[in-house]
């Protein structure tokens, strides 16, 4: 994402006394994670296949909701599901 400038603040690039131009940056706030993420979602998270996720869904590992006939991830099964794939490895 790109900064936003100020109001003015084109004005101001110009800069002074040959030191350059002088930018100021509006702080952006953060975006939420939504609650719900579509299987694409969760298939570009792990990069891989949107079917992959489906195969995931249906062995039970990865638990999903429906919402009519769409299939949803809740961010936290996700998340659960991520901290759970190095469990049971040993190094």
């Amino acid at each position: 994402m790109r900064p936003r400038l100020e109001a003015g603040a084109r004005s101001r690039l110009s800069g002074s006394a040959g030191l350059g131009p002088t930018l100021s940056v509006l702080e952006v706030p953060a975006v939420d994670e939504p609650d719900l993420l579509t299987l694409q979602q969760v298939a570009d998270r792990l990069q891989v296949s949107r079917w992959t996720v489906y195969q995931l869904v249906w062995a039970g590992e990865l638990p999903s909701v429906h919402l009519g006939r769409c299939h949803r991830i809740r961010a936290r099964d996700y998340e659960a599901y991520i901290a759970g794939l190095g469990a049971g490895t040993t190094p």
